[in-house]
This record gives structure tokens, sequence and C-alpha cells, in this order.
């Protein structure tokens, strides 16, 4: 088993972590809150397919969809 050494803890902290950004073209289906999108991006106008959303009024979630024709638009999860 491989030892976990200081070195790998250097690399791991120098990784980007991704973090909370308001989005402000779409809101929550359900109360109508803001959306937040978890993404790893430097620019806050710039998402990634694939980015967890969630309302921060009542925690709804989402992804973020986008390809390279279409502007993103968040996909709502349905409510279970």
């Amino acid at each position: 088993m491989p030892w976990y050494t200081t070195a790998d803890a250097v690399r791991d902290a120098q990784k980007p972590q991704p973090k909370w950004v308001l989005y402000d073209f779409d809101e929550c289906p359900i109360c109508g809150g803001d959306a937040e999108i978890l993404t790893l991006s430097n620019d806050t106008s710039e998402y990634y397919d694939g980015d967890k959303v969630r309302c921060c009024e009542c925690g709804h979630t989402g992804q973020f969809d986008c390809d390279r024709e279409t502007d993103g638009s968040i996909s709502w999860h349905d409510e279970i």
C-alpha cells in the first residue's frame, strides 16, 4: 500500500477547489429563489457542463447543461 507523503499533500493543496457562484440567469422552479453553481471555473460568467446547481433558499438541486451550439441552462432535478 502506498504512503501518503508530504509531496502528495502539497499537490492536493494546489489543486483548484470548486466554489459556489451565484447564477443570475435562472431561478428555482419551486420557491423562486436564486440559483448557485458549484464550479471550478475562475471566471464567474463561465460554467462547465455537469456543474452542480442548488437553490440558495430551499436547497433544490439541479445540473448545469451546455454544449458548443447553445447557451447553457439549468436542468432542475424532479422532486421525489
